[in-house]
């Protein structure tokens, strides 16, 4: 199992590659609590991943979890916090 920063990296450079099936496999390995700095951190890859293969509502309520995380640990004006908001602008509501 690999630490949780290379794993994040891993899953964000699949994602940029645009191999996304991937990017989420690697996200979903089990790992430590991390660290409260990295509040949201997989989490909001995770959900970029769901998004771009089209699985909105799953993708809308892991950034949901990620920007809790964040709203826990960091800062309201956090970098994450904002990438975060940004990414649930972008997914479509869901369909009544």
């Amino acid at each position: 199992m690999s630490c949780p920063p290379l794993r994040t990296l891993l899953s964000r450079s699949l994602s940029g590659l645009g191999r996304y099936e991937e990017a989420l496999a690697e996200s979903l390995e089990t790992l430590p609590e991390p660290l409260p700095q990295a509040a949201g951190h997989l989490e909001l890859h995770r959900a970029t991943a769901l998004h771009a293969l089209g699985r909105s509502d799953e993708a809308r309520a892991e950034a949901g979890r990620a920007l809790a995380a964040c709203e826990r640990y960091l800062h309201p004006e956090h970098p994450r916090t904002a990438a975060i908001r940004a990414l649930l602008s972008r997914i479509t509501p869901p369909q009544p």
